[in-house]
């Protein structure tokens, strides 16, 4: 943790956990233990890496609640990654119940059984 961020790395698999100042405070908003969205984005840089965006519904619109940097997008690797967002928050994650009632993401099968696997629907 450096000034309010939290960077959590891991090399293998290649897996990087980005909270900063402001995410804290939307993990405090009564709808991060309700819902998250999860959306991930590939092939954004020459090393092919997958940036994956945890987000919750506010007032204003989506509140960015963590960015994930991940080396590929199968079930492990997600897993592995859920695991270290919750890490950068501690007990506070998900409004200290750990995990969102839900995470609403898209088709993706590896991250509906990573978030399974983490305690949400």
């Amino acid at each position: 943790m450096n000034a309010g961020h939290h960077v959590l790395i891991k090399e293998e698999p290649f897996v990087v956990a980005v909270a900063s100042q402001i995410m804290p405070h939307a993990d405090s908003l009564t709808a991060s233990s309700e819902i998250s969205f999860v959306d991930s984005t590939a092939a954004c840089h020459v090393e092919n890496n997958v940036l994956t965006f945890f987000l919750v519904p506010g007032v204003c619109g989506a509140v960015p609640l963590g960015v994930l940097i991940m080396s590929s997008t199968n079930m492990a690797i997600y897993t592995v990654s859920f695991a270290m967002m919750k890490d950068a928050f501690g007990m506070q994650a998900f409004g200290t119940k750990g995990h969102p009632s839900v995470y609403m993401t898209d088709d993706c099968d590896a991250k509906k059984g990573s978030s399974r696997r983490r305690g949400a629907s």
